[in-house]
């Protein structure tokens, strides 16, 4: 959605029920949604996902792992 307030679909960053149901803070989801290519590079989803990932292909480093925590979690 817009993240212009003056657009018809902006989402409020105050007591908004989508962002309380995927348990994203608002803060959080204005820097995906804003800056997601410069903060991710690679797979990205909530740790447990992102796990089995990397367990599924075998891989031993875990990019992104501290920013998928701090943001998605």
């Amino acid at each position: 959605r817009c993240m212009r307030a003056d657009k018809r679909g902006a989402i409020s960053p105050i007591n908004s029920p989508i962002l309380d149901r995927l348990n994203i803070a608002p803060k959080n989801w204005q820097k995906l949604t804003t800056q997601f290519t410069s903060v991710f590079h690679g797979a990205v989803g909530r740790p447990q996902k992102l796990d089995n990932y990397c367990a599924s292909l075998e891989i031993k480093r875990r990019a992104n792992y501290k920013q998928c925590e701090r943001l998605l979690a």
